[in-house]
């Protein structure tokens, strides 16, 4: 993961030097935003929403790309003139996972309680309410990014 911690500007950037110098770049396990957990819970959107934001926020006047990194550095290397392929590579966790699930969504409630603090009672209890249920399950969606030169590398 690096282009969702980086701005639009930054990505564009990246693409004109790796289109200038003629060499490809793979870019790994770029978040797109998109997540499946289960059991669900009615205060999802709502946690998502303010996670994405989170994401998405001005960090020492950068704002950062977030769950948008994917699209625009794909369109940035593509206005520099680089053929773009991109693969889906979710994680997919289940009950074998279950540590690393509720890291997770402990992180993720973390960060949108960060985000929006009014959301700080709710939120803590349906994270509580979740990691106690069985089975737990999750899906969080990336993507890979390879860019060529058009025409390949030198």
């Amino acid at each position: 993961a690096l282009v969702d911690l980086l701005t639009a500007t930054e990505v564009d950037g990246l693409a004109a030097t790796c289109a200038a110098a003629r060499v490809p770049a793979l870019l790994t396990l770029t978040v797109t935003g998109r997540v499946e957990i289960e059991p669900s819970d009615p205060l999802d959107a709502e946690v998502s929403a303010a996670f994405d934001a989170h994401q998405r926020r001005t960090v020492a006047g950068r704002p950062l790309l977030g769950p948008d990194a994917a699209t625009a550095t794909v369109d940035a290397f593509r206005r520099h003139g680089m053929i773009v392929h991109l693969a889906e590579t979710p994680w997919r966790l289940d009950a074998d996972d279950r540590t690393l699930i509720t890291r997770w969504l402990t992180e993720r409630v973390a960060a949108a309680v960060e985000q929006r603090s009014e959301l700080r009672g709710r939120a803590v209890a349906a994270l509580h309410r979740r990691v106690n249920r069985a089975p737990l399950r999750a899906v969080i969606y990336h993507v890979d990014l390879l860019a060529l030169p058009n025409g390949g590398p030198t």
